[in-house]
């Protein structure tokens, strides 16, 4: 073999052993700290289904809810002029180097390459265990949202950093910081820090080739699709909470998505908007400066039938064995957005240049530039194409005004963005942003910091919005509400004035967006946590237990107790699932008569319990708690307290009470010879109950709420194998032991549901038992039967 092709072979080798470790390795890491959340990937940007098949992942608000997932997808593009390839050995006119929106084959070997990829934490997350097993989001959350931190470094000045290093194959080296803080007042932001060096590494192998790049422009692209428990459909139904119609779930694409440009012209901005929506109109910062970024929130679609704004629930889904929900709640009445902090007027004059980001304008989602055949970087004519028309393009207007403009309503109440993208061909449109040109010398920077957040109506606030709305609209009824004109003072709506309402209602997120913004440039401006003070810390373990006589708590906040102004703890606790309602269980502090001493562990001056004996037995229930100081420190809402983040501690695993083997007052153990196989059996018979008896699916709200399938066997012994059988003698399944006790969900061994009937359970001691509170004993061997009846 000539050595020119041993070395090329060897390369070859060594190119796809790099790129299966990169694969084998963590890819992205995700920050769960606070009410937005978002997973970050190592290439920097993060496209479509990068990390999970699926339309909507990733940038969810508010978080503590399921499927408020935001973010279809995202690109990152640079382009340069007149720029020699060391690859293909020739000049482009045009250079572009791409990351998304889509995947681009093997774009870690050849474009985007990922040298480092780390979460750093001001301190690590709670250790929180449920019965035993890791029981937080934070340890071992699904599709693996866990807070994965790999070093540990007190001295940063935000909650979260993830960090990631990148090489392009424009020779410039890419250093992403995002910034994420646990604060309540700020926990709805993400602040991302890019610096761009002309390193000339080019490849994978770390070759260098030194030259200065001319016509430098940093492009993003974000698709949005607000937001995903609005618009989940078809053959998801059974899995998420949803209420969008197969014929229109193309919202889940951002079909509907109205993405509006703000600071566009910082010299004529607009301070008041003719829009209901509010487009166009821009808004200050704190310092009187006109902010710049894109705002996109879930605009109108004719073709529902209904006012869509907010995804109200108008055509209930049933799912999961529950009733139709038809109320009118709000799926989708949250903003999301980008504000740009910073960005370097040259590589020599480090200011902040107001009049970037220099290029802005929208692209259809589904454009030829946009997939995989078009992210080329060695397709000298489409490269031409994409940075005269899409990157250096100037101001190209706003997405959201020439929806207004040409699907406009004659009321001036809606403009249909559905129809727009239809009448265009287009599969929605996403937001583009970009910075620049620049002429970057080796060994010289640019740095670009800009804010991503999400703000809107609540959950909470969007479901009593919705269904204030639905009363009025489809109930015939006059409904007292709030003025969305005059937050301080009510107002009546009718069938007649419903929609104009809500709509209101949903616009005012926007609102709460800029205050967001202004509170993110303030942020990073004041330098994190050397600006702002910091809430107490989280307990450091948590460790849950599921008792016969009730839920008991213990945790240990050695920390907490040192900030200067705590308080106390208060713990809250929901039932059926980890995100439903929450209420407070326990506050105990030093300053009312429910006093912090009161629950700390004999002898330890940092370790505290409760015991919460409200809980049902055969439920199942999950907690967080919080640390809180006296609410003097927060200087944004004086007089609350600042409090450690919910996230850090919410369990994700139930805790249920368990049934004692003697469960009542009819018990009297002297009754019984205990070396009787016949007494002992009517002692079994005694103890054990089928709960419910007889089970009718149907009967949700007197039964286990969220769980309308299931059985109890309360009072079971440990060590009892229980058999199930049909009436016949057809074997059904075994029953196991749990934490929940001995539980069971109404299928067969093989995951069939069973139908109506009586079925047998056959009970068998497999070990021998005792317990010495009440004086039970059974032996190995003993054995009785009970039967049940099903109802569907």
């Amino acid at each position: 073999m000539k050595k020119s092709a041993l070395i090329k072979l060897l390369l070859l080798t060594f190119l796809i052993l790099s790129a299966a470790s990169l694969n084998a390795a963590t890819r992205y890491k995700w920050i769960v700290i606070g009410s937005l959340q978002n997973f970050y990937y190592d290439t920097g940007t993060e496209w479509e289904e990068v990390v999970y098949a699926r339309q909507q992942w990733g940038f969810t608000w508010d978080s503590f809810f399921r499927d408020k997932d935001m973010q279809a997808a995202k690109g990152m593009w640079i382009g340069a002029t007149n720029f020699f390839d060391p690859v293909m050995n020739t000049t482009y006119t045009h250079k572009v180097i791409h990351n998304g929106p889509r995947s681009v084959t093997d774009i870690e070997m050849r474009e985007f390459m990922p040298q480092e990829i780390k979460l750093i934490a001001r301190y690590d997350h709670p250790e929180v265990l449920v019965d035993g097993s890791e029981g937080s989001d934070m340890m071992n959350a699904a599709d693996a949202k866990n807070d994965d931190v790999d070093e540990i470094d007190p001295t940063i000045k935000a909650d979260r950093i993830f960090h990631n290093v990148v090489n392009t194959s424009l020779g410039l080296t890419l250093t992403r910081n995002v910034y994420a803080m646990a604060q309540q007042n700020y926990d709805n932001i993400h602040i991302l820090e890019y610096e761009f060096e002309n390193t000339g590494i080019y490849n994978a192998a770390g070759s260098v080739h030194p030259q200065t790049l001319e016509g430098v422009y940093f492009h993003w692209q974000w698709r949005d699709a607000t937001a995903q428990e609005g618009c989940w459909n078809g053959a998801y139904t059974a899995l998420y909470r949803n209420w969008i119609e197969t014929t229109v779930r193309d919202v889940r694409w951002g079909f509907s998505t109205m993405n509006d440009v703000i600071g566009e012209d910082q010299n004529n901005p607009t301070p008041v908007s003719t829009y209901i929506d509010k487009t166009g109109q821009d808004a200050q910062d704190d310092q009187g400066n006109w902010m710049r970024g894109y705002v996109s929130w879930m605009g109108y679609w004719s073709d529902f039938g209904y006012n869509n704004i907010g995804s109200p629930l108008v055509k209930g889904v049933a799912h999961n064995g529950l009733a139709v929900i038809n109320d009118g709640r709000l799926g989708a009445p949250q903003y999301k957005g980008m504000v740009v902090i910073h960005a370097d007027k040259s590589a020599t004059d480090n200011s902040d240049d107001p009049s970037q980001p220099r290029s802005n304008g929208f692209i259809n989602s589904n454009h030829q530039h946009t997939f995989t055949a078009g992210l080329n970087q060695y397709d000298a004519a489409t490269m031409t194409q994409k940075y005269i028309q899409y990157i250096a393009n100037g101001n190209m207007g706003s997405h959201a005004q020439d929806v207004w403009n040409t699907q406009g309503s004659a009321d001036g109440l809606l403009a249909d963005a559905g129809a727009y993208s239809k009448s265009k061909e287009a599969a929605g449109f996403s937001q583009m942003l970009a910075f620049g040109p620049y002429t970057i010398a080796p060994g010289q920077k640019i740095k670009i910091v800009f804010a991503e957040c999400a703000a809107g109506l609540g959950h909470y606030r969007g479901y009593e919005v919705g269904q204030q709305w639905h009363q009025a609209k489809y109930k015939g009824q006059t409904v007292e509400v709030v003025d969305p004109d005059n937050p301080g003072s009510t107002m009546q709506i009718t069938a007649a004035e419903a929609d104009v309402w809500k709509d209101k209602m949903v616009y005012s997120g926007r609102d709460s967006l800029m205050n967001t913004f202004r509170r993110a440039i303030n942020l990073y401006k004041d330098g994190f946590y050397d600006g702002i003070p910091e809430a107490p810390r989280p307990p450091e373990n948590v460790e849950i237990f599921s008792t016969e006589d009730g839920v008991k708590i213990y945790w240990k906040a050695t920390e907490a107790l040192t900030h200067p102004k705590f308080e106390g703890f208060k713990i809250y606790r929901a039932f059926v699932e980890k995100d439903s309602t929450y209420r407070q269980v326990l506050d105990c502090n030093i300053s009312t008569d429910n006093n912090l001493d009161a629950y700390r562990v004999s002898g330890s001056t940092d370790e505290f319990e409760f015991l919460d004996t409200q809980p049902q037995r055969g439920q199942n229930y999950f907690y967080y708690i919080v640390s809180y100081d006296d609410g003097t420190t927060n200087e944004l809402k004086p007089g609350v307290p600042l409090r450690s983040s919910p996230f850090l501690t919410r369990t994700n695993l139930a805790a249920t009470v368990k049934s004692p083997p003697a469960p009542n007052e009819k018990l009297n153990i002297d009754d019984y010879d205990l070396t009787n196989p016949a007494d002992r059996k009517e002692l079994m018979e005694l103890l054990v109950r089928v709960v419910p008896n007889p089970i009718n699916v149907r009967n949700e709200d007197i039964q286990f709420k969220g769980n309308v399938n299931k059985l109890l066997f309360a009072g079971v012994p440990g060590g009892c194998r229980i058999r199930i059988f049909t009436e016949r003698g057809d074997f059904v399944t075994d029953v196991i032991e749990s934490e929940a006790g001995y539980a069971w969900y109404l299928t067969t061994e093989w995951q069939q549901i069973l139908v109506s009937g009586v079925y047998i359970a056959y009970f068998e001691m497999e070990e021998d038992y005792a317990n010495p509170k009440n004086g039970v004993q059974l032996k190995k061997g003993d054995s009785m039967i009970k039967k049940f009846i099903i109802i569907r």
